[in-house]
């Protein structure tokens, strides 16, 4: 059989049907697909880390410890727009990786299971990294070009109804007062007897909390606290009375 697609192969190029590439063709080919999925694989990481951050960042991150009611404002409060973005991205570099014999000659789910973990991964060791705190706080700053800028300020800046995220600055008999992070407005926050907490109910002022709960009157109803990270914080929030 494989002497008949030989000759077959053979005879298109004798009449002219199949015609043969130089060398040369297949090593640029090669390096402008390579350096697309290098540049598409960039481009998909930072998205994953973006995201990662700004989940951070906003308090989101936190809120599945909450229970079920955590799980639903955590969905709801995804970025879905990078998400689908990135999946784009990721659909991409599949098409671009599949071009490989290593790749188109294994099934379909293994390519895409392997670069669903390298984004993942790779995507998580750049939000580990100060990358994007340093880039938000030059965003706040107006000293990062126009849709950079506006990117990180659009969501980072983003405040949701049930998150608050911000800094203790004083503390209550059932509770304490939290400066938010989105506004520098202050808001008091109440315990309830099944309040879930992260892991002690004693917080002192400048403790970075986020807290999950509906807010009135400047009053949050506190249905779980965690302690967080003091670089949800944003750099343009001055001290309480400044």
């Amino acid at each position: 059989m494989n002497e008949d697609i030989k000759n077959k192969i053979l005879a298109e190029i004798k009449s002219g049907q199949l015609k043969q590439r130089p060398h040369w063709y297949f090593v640029l080919r090669g390096a402008l697909i390579g350096t697309g999925i290098g540049l598409v694989l960039c481009l998909v990481l930072y998205l994953a880390s973006f995201i990662f951050f700004i989940l951070r960042q906003t308090g989101v991150w936190f809120v599945p410890a909450f229970g079920f009611r955590g799980w639903f404002v955590f969905f709801r409060s995804l970025p879905w727009l990078l998400i689908g973005l990135s999946a784009i991205f990721v659909i991409v570099l599949e098409l671009l990786v599949r071009r490989y014999a290593f790749a188109y000659r294994e099934p379909l789910i293994y390519s895409v299971f392997g670069i669903i973990v390298i984004v993942f991964a790779g995507g998580f060791l750049l939000f580990e990294t100060s990358v994007h705190q340093a880039l938000f706080g030059v965003a706040e700053q107006r000293n990062l070009p126009a849709p950079i800028g506006a990117l990180y300020r659009g969501y980072g800046e983003q405040h949701f109804d049930d998150i608050h995220a911000g800094q203790v600055v004083a503390t209550t008999s059932d509770g304490f007062v939290i400066q938010e992070s989105y506004d520098n407005s202050t808001a008091t926050v109440v315990f309830a007897s099944d309040t879930v907490f992260s892991s002690d109910d004693r917080f002192a002022p400048s403790d970075t909390v986020v807290v999950f709960g509906s807010e009135a009157s400047n009053v949050i109803q506190a249905i779980g606290i965690r302690r967080a990270s003091a670089n949800i914080m944003w750099a343009s929030v001055p001290p309480p009375g400044q």
